[in-house]
């Protein structure tokens, strides 16, 4: 009997802190909601509907899955508080040692190459402005659709060298052509065009150095003319 009444009043704490963990989520959701829409309608001005899509989504079927969770008995209640919890418990634990692990692989990939570079893309582009060199940041041109909607630039600064990301110890750093595309200029004079590639940042080469790129490969292998067209960010419709 005493294990009886020990099991009962265990379940007695269990209920109220799974209700109270249920509101958590409600509110949680429906905080979720109001800041997707603050981000989605008033930062970006409605122009990144698809990309909040999926928060939208997300937000409202947790509003309807704890309003109904609410309303169970309380041991389906509990049970499902507890599957909920560890799940999410779970996931941050999983992150938070992915996160853990990749600062230590960074480290370490930092010690065995020779140099690496861990200035910012702002530091490159003022050294080497220091040194006369003209020089630009590699621009999406989504970055600048959301600043402009009249304006959509297919390419970058032309004949600048442009500055992009690091990956690999070395800064990516390019002098693009006369549309402000990573190619050689030269290739814009060829007589016939072999490759034409389009994309994102597979096809402009993004965090590696000038003929490493897929474009740069081709031309290295095929001995013919190849030209990319590839911006980083660019979708199918750009």
């Amino acid at each position: 009997m005493s294990w009886i009444g020990s099991k009962q009043q265990e379940r007695g704490k269990t209920y109220p802190f799974a209700r109270w963990m249920s509101w958590l989520f409600l509110v949680a959701s429906i905080l979720l909601l109001l800041y997707t829409y603050y981000r989605a309608e008033i930062t970006f001005q409605g122009e990144r509907g698809s990309v909040f899509f999926k928060y939208y989504l997300t937000s409202l079927v947790g509003i309807i899955f704890w309003v109904v969770v609410l309303r169970l008995s309380a041991e389906i209640r509990a049970n499902t508080v507890t599957v909920v919890t560890s799940l999410v418990a779970g996931l941050y634990l999983v992150e938070g040692a992915s996160i853990f692990f990749g600062n230590e692989f960074d480290k370490r990939t930092k010690l065995k190459v020779i140099e690496f570079d861990e200035r910012t893309e702002l530091e490159v582009i003022e050294d080497l402005i220091s040194e006369g060199v003209d020089t630009v940041p590699a621009v999406r041109p989504m970055e600048v659709l959301t600043m402009d909607e009249k304006l959509l630039p297919l390419g970058g600064r032309s004949k600048k060298n442009t500055v992009g990301e690091n990956e690999t110890g070395r800064r990516m750093i390019y002098l693009s052509d006369r549309y402000g595309f990573n190619n050689p200029d030269s290739e814009w004079d060829s007589k016939k065009v072999e490759w034409l590639l389009t994309g994102d940042s597979f096809a402009e080469g993004l965090a590696v150095q000038p003929g490493e790129d897929i474009a740069g490969q081709l031309r290295a292998i095929t001995q013919k003319s190849a030209i990319s067209l590839g911006r980083s960010g660019n979708g199918p419709l750009m």
